[in-house]
């Protein structure tokens, strides 16, 4: 049985994304993608950082370099993926990053309009038939 291996994330770029044109044609792109989640302090709560580095190729690469820039929200999906090398000195290194194969700016917050009316009082009066009761006839089914 194959495992399955798919990420989600939604977060804020980390620094303007870095697009390469490798020598095979094929277009690269990196880029770091902050995420924050909730961790318990004591009586209440912190946010942490975690930091992620995406890579997309060709198509998404443009777009994400044409398009995307630091602070920027975006959702990326794809899967995992862990590299490893050998340094200059000899020791073997290894980084998780997260290979997009889908990515999608995001549009955050609404300016508020300085003479925005409120909202006149909702009515107690609901704005739909109600269902007819348990000792309704049948034939009273709206259904």
């Amino acid at each position: 049985m194959r495992g399955l291996n798919c990420v989600l994330l939604f977060g804020r770029v980390g620094q303007d994304p870095d697009l390469k044109q490798l020598k095979s044609g094929k277009h690269k792109c990196e880029l770091s993608l902050a995420t924050h989640r909730a961790v318990k302090d004591g009586d209440g709560w912190k946010d942490e950082t975690d930091w992620h580095k995406v890579i997309l190729w060709d198509g998404a690469a443009e777009t994400a370099a044409r398009l995307v820039k630091k602070g920027d929200p975006i959702a990326v999906q794809g899967e995992l993926r862990v590299e490893s090398w050998t340094d200059a000195q000899g020791a073997r290194k290894s980084r998780t990053v997260v290979v997009a194969d889908r990515m999608q700016l995001v549009k955050t917050g609404l300016k508020a309009v300085p003479d925005a009316r409120p909202q006149a009082p909702l009515s107690d009066e609901p704005d739909y038939e109600p269902l007819p009761t348990d000792d309704a006839p049948a034939d009273a089914l709206p259904f």
